[in-house]
């Protein structure tokens, strides 16, 4: 299996030419599949937080286009990187996610997903919160459909905290007095 490390993830960004706004939001997503992937591993869960942290560096590269995960995932795969494209083509539609016990990189970088805003970790009030604002006025449609994926990404958050032993909450905000050291290029 082909690896790629966190330098060349962020040149990866910047040679496909990833907004900067983007790349922060990839960070936030980065550093929370990062510390959780740590906590469960130190739990005995079967996850790589490495592979986990770069996946969320990588999943919103090619978010200036339709289909984005499609297109980031393609062209991981045409350089040999599978297991970040397998990770990356399912983000946007991933929504069962596998028992605490045998999570995996992809319910890591997902929960990122769901509880960063931009660059910022919020959790998962205010980002459902974004997202449905942003549904009523582009979607309003799925609003409910937005709602079920709340209660069941709660209920997920609920489990994990219970394992890790701390709150998502908290674990961020350890996590705020590093981020700068941590993930400098």
């Amino acid at each position: 299996m082909k690896k790629i490390t966190k330098e060349q993830a962020f040149e990866i960004l910047e040679e496909y030419g990833t907004p900067p706004h983007v790349i922060r939001h990839c960070e936030a997503v980065s550093r929370v599949a990062y510390k959780v992937g740590l906590k469960m591993q130190e739990k005995g869960v079967n996850v790589d937080p490495e592979l986990a942290m770069i996946a969320g560096l990588l999943h919103d590269m090619a978010r200036v286009h339709d289909d984005h995960q499609t297109v980031a995932a393609d062209w991981l795969r045409e350089r040999g990187y599978d297991e970040l494209a397998d990770i990356i083509a399912v983000h946007m539609t991933y929504s069962t996610f596998n028992d605490i016990e045998k999570s995996t990189e992809t319910d890591l970088v997902c929960l990122g997903d769901r509880v960063c805003i931009e660059g910022e970790y919020v959790g998962i009030e205010k980002r459902f919160e974004y997202i449905i604002n942003k549904a009523a006025r582009n979607a309003p449609q799925h609003i409910q459909f937005i709602r079920s994926k709340e209660y069941q990404m709660k209920s997920y958050i609920r489990e994990l905290e219970k394992y890790i032993g701390i709150t998502l909450d908290e674990l961020m905000a350890e996590d705020k007095k590093t981020e700068k050291q941590e993930y400098k290029r």
